[in-house]
């Protein structure tokens, strides 16, 4: 199984929760530079994808063969 045959809901649901605890932190910064800002793309990006792989470790028993 790959990270697409996760239910859309449950993605959708973590995905917002991590990008938005993510941006709230960087964004209490006071210099934010266009590089500071490409980091910042990436390191969502890289947590999410974190996030994806611990959600599949969680969820994999609660997902219906051949969903």
């Amino acid at each position: 199984m790959k990270i697409y045959d996760l239910p859309f809901f449950v993605i959708k649901i973590f995905y917002v929760e991590t990008s938005s605890f993510i941006s709230s932190y960087f964004s209490d910064c006071k210099y934010r530079t266009n590089v500071f800002k490409m980091q910042n793309q990436n390191i969502n990006i890289f947590f999410n994808l974190l996030q994806h792989k611990y959600l599949y470790q969680q969820y994999a028993l609660l997902i219906p063969v051949g969903y």
